[in-house]
This record gives C-alpha cells, sequence and structure tokens, in this order.
C-alpha cells in the first residue's frame, strides 16, 4: 500500500509515501516492506513528490497541505511547516523535489514557476530562479554528470509536451525538442547515467492512445550519452496494468560489484568456471526497475533494466 511515491535511498532499498498514511522501507534482498512512520490524521500529506537526503538520513516531502514536511528517519520525529511558513507562495500543488548537491530543490508545481532551495537551518524556502514557466506534472530527474534537471512533459501553457533541460549552474531553461505528449510520468535513471526509463503516463488529449484521456501502460527510453543528441525511443515491453506507477531502481554499481565479485572469487575460484562466477556476478549485481501501481490494487512488480533497454522500437 506504500506506492504513492517511491525513492531509493541505497542499491537495495527504496521508500515507499501513501497518501495520508505513512512511509515504508521496501528490502529487495527480502522482498518485504517495513511500516517506519505513521502520519498523523490530523495532518494528513497529499499529491506529495519528495527527496532523500542519504547523508542525514532525513526525507523532505512536500504537497497541498504543507508547504515542507521533513521526516527524520534517525529518530522517526516529522516537522510540519505550513503554508503560511512559506512566504513566497500560500498555494503549492504537485511539485517535484530532488536532492542535487546536498540541497533540496524544488522545481514548479501548478501554483508557481520558479525554483527554490530549501534551508534546512532557517526552515524556509529561498527562491533560486524564475522559470517563466508552469511544470506542473512532468517527470523529473537529476542528471550529475552534467549538473543538469530533465523536466519531462507539460508546461502547463499550451497542449504540445516537450522535453526540457534546466541548467543548474547557469539556471538557463531549454526546450530540446523532443515531444513527450505524457502528463506524471514515472521515471528513473541507469546507475551509468546512460539512460532514463519512463512509464506509464497520463495521456489527455490522445496523442498516444485511442482517444485520449486515460492512462497509458507505455514505457520510453531516453538514451543520453550524447549530451548533445538526446534520443527518445519506446519499449516493446509494457507495463502489466494501465494505471499511475511509481518506479524506484534497486542493484547495480560498482560498489555491489566488488562485493559479488570478491565474494565469489573467495569461495568458489577453485573449482567453478570462470564463465559460471560471471553468470553468478551478472545475477546479483543487474540493475532492477521496480514499477508499483497506486491504483485499486497497488501491485508490485520488477524488470531487469537489461530486458527494457535491449527490446525497443
Amino acid at each position: 500500500q506504500y506506492s504513492d511515491k517511491v525513492a531509493a535511498i541505497n542499491t537495495n532499498t527504496f521508500l515507499g509515501i501513501k497518501w495520508g498514511k505513512g512511509i515504508a522501507a521496501y528490502n529487495d534482498t527480502t522482498n518485504s516492506w517495513t511500516e517506519l512512520i505513521q502520519f498523523d490524521d490530523s495532518r494528513p500529506i497529499w499529491d506529495n513528490d519528495f527527496a532523500f537526503d542519504v547523508k542525514t538520513n532525513k526525507l523532505y516531502s512536500t504537497g497541498e497541505i504543507y508547504s515542507m514536511v521533513v521526516f527524520n528517519l534517525n529518530t522517526n520525529k516529522i516537522k510540519y511547516y505550513s503554508q503560511e511558513d512559506f512566504d513566497a507562495n500560500k498555494s503549492i500543488y504537485i511539485p517535484r523535489l530532488m536532492n542535487i548537491r546536498g540541497k533540496i530543490h524544488f522545481i514548479g508545481g501548478i501554483s508557481d514557476t520558479k525554483h527554490f532551495i530549501w534551508n534546512d537551518e532557517q526552515n524556509k524556502y529561498e527562491v533560486v530562479h524564475n522559470l517563466c514557466k508552469q511544470f506542473c506534472q512532468p517527470a523529473s530527474i537529476y542528471i550529475p554528470k552534467e549538473n543538469k534537471v530533465l523536466l519531462i512533459g507539460y508546461p502547463g501553457d499550451g497542449l504540445c509536451k516537450y522535453i526540457w533541460k534546466y541548467d543548474i549552474d547557469t539556471l538557463k531553461l531549454e526546450n530540446l525538442n523532443i515531444p513527450f505528449e505524457l502528463d506524471n510520468a514515472a521515471a528513473i535513471m541507469t546507475i551509468n547515467e546512460d539512460y532514463i526509463i519512463l512509464a506509464g503516463g497520463y495521456d489527455e488529449y490522445g496523442w498516444l492512445s485511442n482517444g485520449g484521456d486515460t492512462l497509458v501502460d507505455m514505457i520510453h527510453i531516453l538514451d543520453i550519452r550524447d549530451p548533445d543528441n538526446y534520443r527518445l525511443y519506446r519499449s516493446n515491453i509494457r507495463l502489466p496494468f494501465n494505471e499511475h506507477v511509481s518506479m524506484a531502481r534497486t542493484g547495480g554499481g560498482r560498489e555491489a560489484e566488488l562485493l559479488v565479485t570478491g565474494f565469489v572469487k573467495n569461495e568458489y575460484n577453485d573449482y567453478l568456471p570462470k564463465d559460471i562466477i560471471k553468470l553468478i556476478e551478472k545475477g546479483y549485481t543487474s540493475e532492477t526497475i521496480h514499477c508499483i501501481e497506486w491504483g485499486e490494487q497497488n501491485e508490485h512488480y520488477a524488470i531487469n533494466v537489461e530486458d527494457v533497454l535491449s527490446n525497443v522500437k
């Protein structure tokens, strides 16, 4: 049930947040959820996005009712900051939060076109820049190697939807002229920062579905290996449902590879062929995408990243 928003906090664990209910952690190794925090019934959290700070072990969330909610996972304490504490805007709805180099960035939402940074010491937002466009339900991904943010779909000023790139250093917003006609798609980036995988979304005007005004089961792949020439593909693999979806990635990474390789070589190197060792390493270090439907069933599916990337139109 903790599926409305999810975010990975390490290579085998991600957090899930349920509108108005609470926060739980999913462990990929044990395939189990552990409840961490229950929300106060008198202080529900709706229409939220959130970002996680690994160093402080804090989860930051925002939504329609509160300008910021800070969950301290070390103490399981919650601090609420109401809309009245948010001087820059009295109404926040469907913004995007991202942890960029240790700072919590707030971009867009239906009610604002500005880019803010949360000041954790003074407990308030600071204005960074006005994007002059209303990104109300985009998929958003921060690309560390470029220090840029991708805002994918729905600038709220017209029917044509595109992929936009926002430079955190220069504060320049660029339309990449790559059409993406879906609102509120889920997005994750592969650990090597070569691809962004987009799942689902809402096809309001029927650009990609029959008749429009519907949720789609499509999976798209954005190739970002060349910063000057992104390419968008559609995967032959589809979601097993037509519903809103949240995504997280587990597995992969150099650290996991070294741990598995060291263990296998230490235990089995003397009598296992190298090809078998490689297969074992691949099985335990491969990246996995988790897709969680947050409609009626809250079903949880997973698939290997390589399977998605190798099946494109």
